[in-house]
């Protein structure tokens, strides 16, 4: 009899299984010691934060007060450094002169009677003389007259040249005439009249109404000039002065050192100029030197043990009396600080190393002097102050 033989077959999705299952076991276990090795190097990075870059950071609120004080002090040129004992601090004095120069009309205004020179022909055989004011008429429509200013006194057969100008004030432009032939009325009636006669090459000119000069249009000129100048002189020195010095109004001295009309009151011309030459001098002082001033005072009056915050240091001013002459400003001065107590900070760092945060902030908020503490740490584990003193940062806030 033929025996059979029997194979142990599995169907293939339970065989499939079988292999997963055995590749599994391998992966599982190094999962396992992965998370065992994380979780050492985590305690082991911990440990080595805590004593390498743990710090805390502690900032601290002082006690504050205000200090006013009010003092005298003079700013004087001839002091080169402040000196806070005598109540003196250094002054410097700007100088700046300057020119200015404008046009400026006339705002004068006279008549002026044409004028010119007139050939005065005598053809009678005898020495002729005509009167001062003689009248000569040229022959136009309209009746003008020109007059002699002086006795005219003519040579037989002869002829002389005399200045004559418009016989009646206030007709101006209309006896500007050109050249022109002239007879004399006032020898009318007379054999005279025929034998004496004028004559002009040149016109007559210079008749009607022409602007000139007054004392006002120069006094004018020079108000408008010397304001004009003096508000340049107040910006140059502002510009010439270091942003650092204070320039008071009161303290600028402006004088006027020359003035130059081109004319004389009087003059017939449209327009003239004026030149104005002036002096602009201030005295100041430095901002510095009132704080420098202001902060020596201070540390000379507050107690060893106090410091002052040097950003709270208000000072103000008002100038009693200047003179510019010596050179001193008298100034009463107001200022003021906020004072703390001066906290030894290695001191601290020392008595604080190894102690809790919470008992560090309950110290150092119950030790006098002091009204507010606020402590950070990093990493955010750390629960104490570290023993390396470099690894605690302090700070003092006064606000």
């Amino acid at each position: 009899m033929t025996r059979k033989k029997f194979f142990d077959v599995l169907p293939p999705k339970k065989l499939a299984e079988k292999k997963i299952k055995k590749q599994k076991t391998p992966s599982s276990r190094v999962f396992r010691k992965g998370l065992v090795f994380a979780f050492l190097f985590l305690i082991l990075f911990g440990i080595i934060s805590y004593f390498t870059l743990a710090k805390v950071e502690i900032e601290i609120w002082p006690e504050t007060e205000i200090l006013n004080f009010e003092e005298k002090i003079i700013a004087n040129t001839k002091i080169f450094q402040v000196d806070s004992l005598e109540g003196i601090i250094p002054a410097r004095i700007f100088e700046i002169t300057e020119a200015l120069s404008q046009e400026f009309p006339s705002s004068g205004e006279i008549e002026k009677k044409a004028e010119g020179t007139i050939r005065v022909y005598n053809n009678y055989h005898l020495l002729v003389t005509l009167r001062s004011g003689t009248r000569f008429q040229p022959p136009f429509e309209e009746v003008l007259y020109f007059c002699s200013s002086k006795k005219i006194v003519i040579p037989a057969k002869s002829y002389i040249d005399i200045k004559v100008e418009a016989c009646r004030p206030g007709e101006g432009e209309k006896y500007n005439i050109g050249p022109s032939k002239f007879s004399v009325p006032g020898l009318s009636g007379t054999d005279l009249f025929f034998y004496i006669h004028g004559e002009s090459f040149e016109p007559m000119g210079g008749g009607g109404k022409i602007q000139r000069v007054t004392e006002d249009d120069l006094e004018t000129a020079k108000n408008i000039l010397t304001e004009m100048l003096f508000a340049r002189l107040n910006e140059s020195l502002k510009n010439e002065i270091l942003t650092d010095f204070i320039l008071l109004e009161e303290a600028i001295k402006e004088e006027i050192l020359e003035t130059s009309p081109g004319v004389e009151p009087g003059a017939e011309v449209q327009f003239f100029n004026l030149q104005v030459k002036a002096k602009s001098k201030a005295l100041v002082f430095k901002k510095s030197d009132l704080e420098s001033f202001a902060k020596e005072f201070i540390l000379a009056q507050i107690p060893q043990n106090k410091k002052f915050q040097t950003e709270s240091l208000k000072v103000d001013f008002q100038p009693e009396s200047i003179d510019l002459k010596s050179g001193k400003i008298i100034l009463n001065l107001k200022f003021s600080a906020k004072i703390y107590l001066d906290i030894d900070l290695s001191l601290l760092r020392e008595n604080l190393k190894g102690k809790s945060l919470e008992e560090t902030k309950v110290l150092l908020e119950n030790q006098a002097g002091i009204i507010k503490a606020q402590i950070s740490a990093w990493p955010f584990w750390v629960k104490k102050v570290p023993q390396n003193i470099e690894k605690i940062k302090l700070r003092i806030r006064v606000d």
